[in-house]
């Protein structure tokens, strides 16, 4: 049992726990390996305060699992050994050292930082962030080597100083957050894939809410993949814009994305201004497409402009216009008061409603399928 809370406990040879054999480590203690070799031998650890490692070192099971807190302090850097199978929370901690893993790490479960001056380096080699885990860089943070990933299993945090990677992997089939530090840069020269899958929708922010600012991802190598995110605070770069499929901005300061068409779904009774209204929680832009589900009526206050449009209930247009300049497709019904639909490309109202309540207009400027039930 390591119950020395005022200095730390190094060993000086070879350390050994016999199976069956528990080491103990306090609150507030710390244990250090030195640079020694340790055999846990199956044994019990339990560690409640600082394991302190070099990393290099042998550890003769070859798969050593240090629960709790670790930190790797190693006063010439090293290659990380292949000898652990499992880490907690990890601190890299060695001013002007460099720390390099040396295989695809998946077994750190909780969160990973690198202390000031410490420079650790993924080199050719995948590491994987545990889901709800946070990386904190204070020092540098590399990737020289095409072809390493980093991959978020799911919710993530990046706090500190800017990060640079080779590959950045983030898709989730819930609804997960990617939070990156304001003002910080993250450059990722090979490729970015961001998104959800199987209904699962991503969203991409900057932390700290009460106090925003932007940050930023610089994807140099341009080769992406980004398909259901939602933004907040989050820009591309002037020359390296991020393109998006159904994709869109929350707001704050979304620069130099290039969001395509998407669908918005209307699914509640009320107004096209409300924005609770939409299944994403926002207002599409002039050139999305909507789609107004059965039993639902839509009401569109004000000038509007849109690409397609598919009404399955009903499109109610006031005195105002609506401007479609992608097709129209009217299963449901259009009421049109004294205002306009202009439809600048194809229209088919098939099994569908149009109907005037006062001197209302219907322009139409392509090839006409249908008039459905005109009133």
């Amino acid at each position: 049992q390591i119950s020395n809370t005022l200095e730390t406990v190094s060993i000086t040879d070879k350390f050994e726990i016999n199976a069956g054999g528990t080491l103990t480590i306090d609150t507030s203690a710390t244990f250090a390996t030195a640079g020694n070799e340790f055999n846990d031998n199956d044994g019990t650890i339990e560690n409640n305060g600082t394991f302190e490692i070099h990393g290099d070192e042998t550890f003769s099971t070859g798969n050593l699992s240090i629960p709790g807190f670790t930190e790797v302090i190693d006063p010439a850097g090293c290659t990380i050994t292949t000898d652990i199978g499992g880490l907690e929370d990890v601190k890299f901690n060695s001013s002007g050292q460099t720390f390099s893993l040396d295989e695809d790490t998946d077994y750190i479960t909780g969160d990973i930082t690198i202390a000031v001056n410490t420079t650790f380096s993924m080199g050719a080699f995948d590491l994987t962030l545990a889901d709800r885990k946070t990386v904190t860089n204070e020092g540098t943070w590399s990737a020289p080597s095409s072809g390493s990933q980093f991959i978020c299993s799911g919710n993530a945090t990046f706090l500190g100083e800017d990060m640079n990677f080779s590959k950045f992997y983030a898709v989730s089939a819930d609804t997960d957050t990617i939070i990156f530090k304001g003002s910080k840069t993250y450059t990722i020269s090979d490729s970015l894939i961001l998104g959800g899958i199987g209904g699962g929708e991503l969203l991409i922010t900057s932390n700290a809410p009460l106090s925003r600012a932007t940050a930023i991802i610089d994807n140099t190598g341009d080769a992406q993949s980004i398909e259901y995110v939602k933004v907040y605070d989050v820009s591309g770069t002037e020359d390296h814009h991020l393109s998006a499929t159904n994709s869109w901005s929350l707001g704050g300061t979304t620069d130099y994305w290039d969001f395509a068409a998407m669908l918005y779904t209307f699914e509640t009774t009320g107004n096209w201004e409300t924005t609770a209204n939409w299944v994403q929680g926002v207002l599409p832009n002039d050139n999305d497409n909507i789609i107004v589900n059965v039993g639902v009526t839509l009401t569109a206050n004000g000038n509007r402009t849109i690409n397609n449009i598919d009404i399955d209930g009903t499109l109610v247009i006031s005195s105002d216009t609506l401007t479609v300049n992608g097709g129209s497709d009217i299963d449901g019904t259009i009421t049109i008061s004294t205002g306009t639909v202009d439809a600048n490309d194809t229209f088919d109202a098939t099994g569908g409603f149009v109907t005037f309540t006062d001197a209302g207009n219907l322009n139409l400027d392509s090839t006409v399928t249908s008039l459905g039930t005109l009133s």
